[in-house]
Order: C-alpha cells, then structure tokens, then sequence
C-alpha cells in the first residue's frame, strides 16, 4: 500500500477529484460502482458527502442510461437474478447472496422502466438504485439491502435482440406461470431471511403492482 496513510476524508477528496475528471454521467456512474465494490464505507461517505451531486448519478436521471446499457456496464453491481428457469429451485438461488441480515428486498421485473418501457432483466439499475438510495438517505447498513430482479422475458423485441442484452431472450411469461414464481420468489426470502422481510415491488406494470396487492396484502407480506 502507499506509504501515506489518508483519512476517510482525504479519500473522500480524491474520489471527488477522479469523478470530476470523468466526461458523462453513465461514465461516473461506472466510477461509483468500482469504488462501491472496492471501499463500501468510502462509497457511501462520498455519496453522503453531497447528496445533491451524486443521488442524480446513482438514481434517477442517470440510472434510466444505466439501464439501457445495462449489458456493457463494468463492474457488474452486485445484486440477484432471479429468471423462470429458475421455478422449483428458487430457494437455492436466494441462498446464494452472501450476506444473512438482509431486511429490505428491492425487487423489479423490469416491465415499465421509468419512462423506458419494457427493458426486461436490464431493469436492475433500478433496485440496485434504490437501494444505494436507502443506505445513503437512510443510514441502512448496505448489507440490509438485497436488489433483485425477476428475469421472466422482455416483449421489447428490439430491445432484447440487440448485441449487448444478457436477459432470456423470450416473451414473458404471463398468468399463473407468473406469480406462482413471484409467490416461490416470496417465500424463499421469508424462509432466509425471515417472515418480517420488507419487500419492495418497483416497476412492475400497473396490472400486476394491482395483482400483488391483492394477493399479498392478507398474506403477511409488508
């Protein structure tokens, strides 16, 4: 390591500094997710150093580009996919997120991507934003965050044949077939992670958001 010792403050200055000399928005967007994966404390000491600066290019205006280009965005966030090939086996796929204490799950299928469109599994700029944005504002430790995105199929067509789209290329999956996922996707956090698990449903269409009020809203699922 350097020779020089530097404070959580020094450091704060220099990562100001290297995101300054950045051009673009999607480009300080890559530079904050290298610094969140490489020093979670500087991470969130940065963002919370100016939050007008930096929520615009965590979240919203600058996640919308994040997640049109989801498929060339390096380092890859951390977060869960979820996808319908994953039904009967869920729970193993939730047991693989390292961390034990999750208390807030963020979960999109990425169907109405703010005023995107259907965007498919590229939607997870949006749970991997909100939840930043839950740490930053809140003070919630990051590990009580899990971002999710449930894969089930993209009808933009163009959108999902294009080079760079890392989602299953298929239409989605609709009906029973759908929530019966969602409802094993539930039930394998709440037996990981505890019935008292918050779930947070972001972009889904407007017929499902209503479908899962209804079916969940008497379920014991906040």
């Amino acid at each position: 390591p350097p020779r020089k010792s530097t404070s959580i403050a020094d450091k704060i200055v220099r990562a100001n500094v290297a995101i300054d000399r950045v051009d673009g928005n999607l480009a300080k967007f890559q530079v904050l997710m290298s610094i969140q994966q490489n020093d979670a404390r500087l991470f969130y000491g940065l963002l919370r150093s100016n939050l007008d600066k930096f929520l615009r290019l965590v979240y919203t205006p600058t996640i919308g580009d994040a997640c049109l280009n989801w498929g060339t965005v390096y380092p890859t966030p951390s977060a869960l996919y979820v996808t319908s090939e994953d039904r009967g086996n869920v729970l193993n796929v939730v047991n693989q997120w390292p961390y034990q204490n999750v208390k807030i799950a963020v979960i999109t299928d990425g169907h109405r991507i703010l005023g995107l469109g259907d965007l498919g599994c590229h939607g997870m700029g949006i749970p991997v934003g909100k939840s930043i944005v839950y740490s930053a504002c809140g003070g919630l430790p990051p590990e009580w965050l899990l971002p999710i995105t449930l894969d089930v199929g993209c009808n933009n067509e163009k959108f999902r044949n294009s080079d760079y789209y890392v989602g299953l290329l298929q239409n989605r999956i609709t009906g029973n077939q759908y929530f019966q996922l969602v409802d094993e996707l539930i039930q394998s956090l709440q037996s990981k992670f505890g019935a008292n698990i918050l779930i947070h449903f972001e972009d889904f269409s407007a017929k499902n958001a209503f479908g899962f009020l209804q079916r969940y809203s008497n379920a014991g699922v906040s």
